[in-house]
């Protein structure tokens, strides 16, 4: 493509493979992966998709870092088994787990606990800014990380989409 004095190459994806995720591009073309079009990045539809993909994908890390904090709070709570019983354990470990979710959030401000966080305390604040496309009150931009948000270059590399 030649480019004029006064235009400049495209530097950001245009094109997404909606079948793998995978590759994207600035030209018109085939996945070299699946072998289907590249679809445009400008249609609302694929958009949504791509929003719907990686909100999978987010939910899928949220409960597998859940998970890893629950089932370290049950470890950690195992003398409490062995001293006090079974309704104590359950208890404790659940409570272990509840404060360690809370202390990964914060100590992992990028993790998928801490976005899910920021996004139950944006609800229960009535915060409705971030739904018309501003930052919330009290944050500078809007959350990158956050796929509800699809910021498309920062969506596309979450992925791990190449582009070419």
């Amino acid at each position: 493509m030649s480019t004029g004095p006064y235009r400049e190459e495209p530097s950001g994806a245009r094109y997404v493979c909606l079948v793998c995720f995978r590759h994207a591009s600035v030209a018109r073309g085939l996945c070299p992966k699946c072998e289907v079009d590249l679809l445009p990045l400008e249609n609302a539809d694929v958009r949504e998709e791509l929003r719907a993909e990686a909100e999978r994908r987010m939910q899928g890390r949220m409960y597998g870092e859940y998970f890893g904090v629950s089932l370290a709070g049950f470890l950690v709570g195992l003398p409490a088994l062995l001293l006090a019983g079974e309704l104590v354990y359950i208890g404790v470990a659940m409570g272990i787990g509840w404060l360690g979710t809370r202390a990964y959030a914060r100590l992992r401000p990028r993790s998928a606990l801490a976005l899910y966080a920021a996004r139950k305390q944006r609800l229960e604040l009535g915060q409705t800014a971030k739904v018309r496309g501003l930052p919330a009150p009290g944050q500078s931009t809007v959350d990158a990380a956050d796929p509800e948000d699809l910021d498309l270059a920062a969506t596309l590399r979450w992925l791990g989409v190449r582009v070419d």
